[in-house]
């Protein structure tokens, strides 16, 4: 059955605008470590809910080719462009700025490497490339929360052929075939950690285990995955389980807040390599998920529960979190840039302007795309 038509849930919203929360704050410099371990839950969580909205969309072609693949790739990630391109060149620019000591003392040897890294960064490709000692000159990112993004686009890209997969695997098949499949993806990820965590440079392999696509996909397979049982699911199935559904929702929350504050307190902070994988939230976020959508869909609009000031800010945050993403690092950097040079640096007064700008801009944003997605579907 195929009841993914409808794509916007506001449980997922909510979800969206309690993750992005912790995500901002770790980049602010005056929480950063405190919120280190939330920011990996919320990435986590962000990479599940992308995997669940694709794993049960009916859009793909049976007979995925190449370039319907990236098509497909190049479509989902269209709306974020040209805020993409905007925030690069704008973080491109303060990279140069602050390294100009250093570019006038060898330019032959600084701008063509800095070049190429801006290309791999404009193809949304950077995060493809491997960290590695001969590449460390083009490695990374000059807006350096892209590599989300970058990331995201090999996985749209892989998405028709991984859900088709999926589709021949289970389909009239044994129902424990994707519970099994799940557990091997959690299993890979494990393994991946335990392979790349003996990586003698921490830069390394924090890239292998925190950024790296092989690691990530395992994240965003788990919620195709969840995505794949949800759609397969009927509401008079739903409203049976309600109970069950929701007691997954409150254990899933209260052991991701148990798995994090474990992670802070216990496992010393990022300096753990433990505490960057995030493999331990895969489990819990994707029960969240999963319930939370449940319980949404056999719940009548007259008792959703989603009413209230705080509801309508975290939809609202949700809904701008794909560009406040985007918009956070340079904008901190820009007004740090700018105040460190007017005044004595108040981290209070920096943080206050700089969230204040991502907000009011992520804003503008959103507004600005879908005025043109409607005027382009109205066309």
């Amino acid at each position: 059955m195929l009841k993914s038509s409808k794509r916007h849930f506001v449980s997922i919203q909510i979800l969206r605008g309690v993750s992005v929360i912790p995500v901002y704050l770790f980049h602010q410099t005056f929480a950063g470590e405190r919120f280190y371990s939330w920011c990996v839950w919320g990435i986590t969580v962000f990479f599940l809910i992308s995997g669940f909205l694709n794993g049960m969309s009916p859009e793909y072609d049976d007979r995925p080719g190449v370039m319907y693949c990236i098509r497909t790739g190049a479509r989902k990630v269209r709306r974020l462009f040209p805020l993409h391109v905007v925030m690069l060149i704008l973080a491109f620019v303060m990279w140069v700025v602050s390294n100009i000591s250093e570019l006038s003392l060898d330019p032959p040897a600084f701008i063509p490497t800095a070049l190429v890294k801006f290309v791999l960064n404009l193809l949304l490709i950077s995060d493809w490339v491997p960290h590695l000692p001969a590449l460390a000159a083009v490695n990374g990112e000059y807006n350096i929360v892209t590599w989300f993004l970058s990331a995201c686009l090999l996985f749209y890209i892989l998405t028709p052929v991984i859900r088709k997969t999926m589709c021949r695997m289970y389909d009239n098949r044994s129902a424990y075939r994707p519970y099994i499949a799940m557990l091997c993806i959690l299993a890979y990820s494990v393994a991946w950690y335990l392979l790349f965590r003996r990586i003698q440079s921490y830069d390394y392999a924090y890239w292998y285990i925190y950024e790296c696509p092989l690691a990530r996909i395992a994240d965003y397979v788990m919620g195709m995955h969840i995505g794949y049982l949800f759609n397969n699911l009927s509401e008079e199935r739903m409203a049976g389980y309600k109970p069950v559904l929701r007691v997954m929702l409150a254990v899933s929350l209260v052991l991701s807040v148990i798995l994090v504050l474990y992670a802070t307190f216990v496992l010393n902070g990022k300096y753990d390599l433990i505490v960057s994988a995030g493999f331990y939230y895969m489990i819990p976020v994707a029960a969240m998920v999963f319930s939370a959508v449940s319980l949404e869909t056999v719940r009548t609009a007259a008792s959703s529960g989603h009413e209230g000031v705080p509801a309508a800010v975290l939809l609202w945050l949700g809904a701008i979190s794909p560009y406040a993403y985007l918009i956070q690092v340079p904008v901190i950097n820009g007004v740090h840039g700018i105040y460190k040079r007017i005044a004595d640096v108040r981290m209070s007064v920096w943080c206050i302007i700089s969230v204040c700008l991502t907000l009011v801009l992520s804003e503008v944003y959103r507004r600005w795309s879908e005025r043109k997605r409607k005027a382009s579907a109205d066309a």
